[in-house]
């Protein structure tokens, strides 16, 4: 967790310097090594961090005139991830190499990786404890959003805190820590919060816990837990989100399969599209939309913001899985004493549809550790798709053509007798819905499961004579009407 404050990616794994916009910064002279540039609100001046050896100085510099204030610097720390607000101070973090959880503990010191201010020379430090406090940023309202790992909530998974700097002893607030009732990726990592500049919207990383692959979500600040959305796609690595002005735009660092290198991306907020603007890590716009900054080999690059830059390609109303229009294919009712039900060519696991299987169940009371509720049986295996029981909690799973599970779970053990649960495979990952717990998700980043040949779906007492629990079963093409679709930009904006 300590190296985290250094830079997630290196940017030694970046390309060569590619052709930018004009830049007041080469106006000024040579170029300038450094990474996670922000600019200040006025646009003049820039706060970044610059490798030192195996430490992190924290420096702003004036960009016509090129002078440079170390606000940050020493051998047994480690400074950076700056964030301006909105009066001029500048949140970062600051890390004593030497100092970490352990030996804090040990020694009985409040110093950890905390939280400073700066502004016109003076500094001081506003979180307190032993404990991993980073990438902080600045809401409109001059509140500081950040990470922690602050007693390791929720078993080990750091949180999303809120503190106020303007108050005399600042306390944290915790806003979200993964996963929720209905998490939409069952995560190990959280980490910067940003919120948009109406003060209506937050947006963070988070880590996929079945992949490893860093996301961005959204949510309502108001209600962060009750509004979360993935907003980039299971195969895309996407971190250091950071708002554009407009207050719909994002910019963050990412990477897709087949990509040369890191990239800067930037994403329309409300309809999830995406573009690569150029290879690079860390973005940020000014205040004034005009240019952009970001780190490009260790040095720091500008370019000019111009008029195509938030153009997106046409990739069609179809494009995303749940766009496709529920078409049920096979509905059996009625199923106390089991069901058999033939599967043809529109229920193939493959990757160019998406696919559901929805189920009325009525659990029971004795019902078995392991239950089984509808499984769908192919030529490659006879768990093509399973929707079942474990102990209580609900289970969506599938297996390769090799047999081997993959599975998606609620991660709570249904309490209620009643109820409906929809599995659902689409192109690059699977998703389970129990009615009233929510939405949960897999991606398949490691590989695509296909199985081409289905031949037929078993359902209630005709699976090893199970307690009857099975009501009714629909499986069909299309996102189910009844589940609520995992990204809604447009309702957020709303």
């Amino acid at each position: 967790m300590e190296r985290t404050t250094r830079i997630m990616i290196s940017t030694a794994m970046l390309a060569a310097a590619i052709t930018c916009g004009a830049s007041a910064a080469r106006a000024a002279g040579a170029s300038i090594a450094g990474d996670c540039a922000v600019f200040s609100p006025d646009g003049g001046r820039i706060a970044f961090q610059r490798e030192r050896g195996d430490r992190f100085d924290l420096v702003v510099r004036d960009i016509a005139t090129g002078s440079e204030t170390v606000v940050e610097s020493g051998d047994e720390i480690l400074a950076g991830q700056p964030a301006w607000g909105p009066d001029g101070s500048l949140a970062y973090i600051v890390h004593p190499v030497t100092n970490t959880a352990y030996e804090a503990v040990a020694a009985k010191s409040d110093a950890g990786c905390n939280v400073w201010l700066w502004k016109d020379g003076v500094k001081r430090r506003v979180t307190r404890g032993r404990w991993h406090d980073n990438t902080p940023s600045f809401g409109p309202d001059g509140r500081i959003y950040f990470a922690s790992a602050y007693r390791l909530r929720r078993n080990g998974i750091p949180a999303l805190y809120v503190t106020d700097p303007r108050e005399a002893n600042p306390e944290r607030k915790m806003i979200y820590s993964s996963p929720p009732p209905q998490s939409v990726v069952p995560s190990t990592g959280l980490s910067q919060p940003s919120v948009s500049p109406d003060g209506r919207l937050l947006l963070w990383t988070e880590m996929c816990a079945f992949d490893d692959v860093w996301h961005l979500c959204i949510a309502k600040l108001s209600d962060v837990v009750g509004t979360t959305y993935r907003l980039t796609p299971f195969s895309t690595w996407a971190y250091s989100p950071r708002w554009c002005p407009d207050g719909r735009h994002v910019l963050f660092t990412g990477f897709n399969p087949g990509d040369g290198g890191w990239g800067v991306f930037v994403l329309d907020a409300r309809t999830g599209r995406t573009r690569r603007v150029s290879d690079g890590t860390e973005p940020a716009m000014s205040a004034d939309g005009r240019r952009i900054v970001f780190t490009q080999g260790g040095e720091l690059k500008f370019a000019d913001v111009g008029p195509d830059f938030f153009s997106f390609p046409d990739t069609g109303t179809g494009a995303q899985p749940w766009n496709e229009p529920e078409r049920v294919v096979v509905s059996c009712g009625n199923m106390t004493n089991g069901m058999y039900a033939a599967l043809g060519d529109d229920c193939r696991f493959g990757t160019e549809r998406t696919f559901f299987v929805r189920a009325e169940f009525d659990l029971g009371r004795e019902a078995p550790a392991t239950h089984d509720v509808v499984r769908g049986a192919y030529k490659e295996s006879h768990l093509g798709f399973h929707l079942y029981f474990s102990k209580g909690t609900p289970n969506f799973g599938t297996r390769d053509r090799n047999g081997r599970h993959f599975r998606v779970f609620s991660g709570t053990r249904f309490d209620g007798r009643k109820g409906v649960m929809t599995g659902i495979r689409t192109k690059d990952g699977i998703y389970l819905h129990v009615e009233g717990r929510g939405l949960y998700s897999k991606g398949l980043t490691r590989g695509a499961i296909s199985l081409d040949h289905p031949i037929r779906m078993d359902t209630g007492v005709a699976l090893e004579k199970a307690v009857k629990i099975v009501r009714k079963v629909e499986v069909g093409t299309g996102w189910p009407v009844n589940v609520p679709k995992p990204f809604a930009g447009e309702e957020l904006f709303r």
